[in-house]
Formats: C-alpha cells, structure tokens, sequence
C-alpha cells in the first residue's frame, strides 16, 4: 500500500516509474498494488487519480476527501478479481453510503465529468 502523492511533512510525490516498477514486482510476486488516493485523487492532480500520471493499475484504492468535495465521504475501488471476495457485510466504512454523501459524491461527478474541466482546473503536470 503506497500513497501516490505523501501528503504528511510535504507533498511528495512517489515517481512514475516507481509506481509502474511497484506494480511489476506485485505482479511477479502476486501481491496486490493498493495505490491510496485519499488526499490527491478525483482530480487533485489534472487526473481522475493521480496514479493515472504513471500509466499503472492497481488492485486497490482507497478514496475520500475530493469525492465529498469537504463533505465527509469515502469508498475503496477495486479490480473484479478482488471484488469477489468482497462478501455483504465483510467490509464497512465510517463515511460510507448514506443517502446525503453519495448525492453529494453524484454532484461533485456530475461537474468533475463535464467536458474538458480538468483542462479548466490545471495545466497539464
């Protein structure tokens, strides 16, 4: 499990080809690749994610913060192979889907997907 970008004593942001180096041995070792997009994902960075910017894939990634726009929100993304292992009630979450978080996470989508707003946000890192 790696942060993309280290958010704790300085942005540091982890190397694309660390990243795509990262996913090799987890693929070779048959490990899964959890890549945390807590702080930096859902367009902090230009991207949707910020390991986006490596060209990788993980297995695993966990979300919050940018998708509730400050509103308290968060949810772990995963690949089909390790979704089902995921059982109902195997996993919970503190800020999970209630009702009023997930229409906020539907009208923060609704205006992250609109044409071309990441080249209205940010120049291209």
């Amino acid at each position: 499990m790696v942060e993309t970008i280290l958010g704790e004593g300085g942005i540091k942001v982890i190397p694309n080809w660390c990243l795509k180096e990262l996913r090799k041995i987890c693929n070779k070792k048959k490990i899964l690749l959890i890549l945390d997009e807590v702080q930096c994902g859902i367009g902090r960075t230009g991207k949707f994610f910020a390991f986006e910017h490596a060209n990788v894939r993980p297995d695993i990634v966990p979300i919050a913060k940018g998708i509730g726009s400050g509103f308290p929100l968060g949810a772990v993304l995963m690949t089909k192979k390790v979704a089902k292992y995921m059982l109902p009630g195997s996993h919970g979450s503190t800020f999970g889907g209630n009702p009023l978080a997930m229409s906020v996470g539907n009208a923060v989508l609704d205006q992250i997907y609109k044409k071309e707003f990441f080249k209205k946000c940010f120049k291209t890192i």
